[in-house]
């Protein structure tokens, strides 16, 4: 799922820990539009938040409900 929409293979980026870093910023990103339920695809998602990044950063930021 990240090789296809972060196109992860093609990312030339080898240096120490960024590889790993950035692996968790796309666990990140899907785990909270998995958890949203709002998108039935990741890359619709994708391209939504990446048009409103002040709506993902409320996402992010709202509280935990039980």
């Amino acid at each position: 799922m990240r090789d296809f929409t972060y196109d992860e293979d093609r990312c030339r980026v080898r240096v120490g820990h960024l590889p790993r870093n950035l692996a968790c910023l796309s666990n990140t990103a899907i785990s909270i539009v998995r958890t949203e339920n709002r998108f039935e695809h990741l890359p619709p998602s994708t391209r939504h938040y990446a048009a409103h990044p002040e709506e993902a950063l409320g996402v992010i930021l709202k509280p935990l409900t039980n």
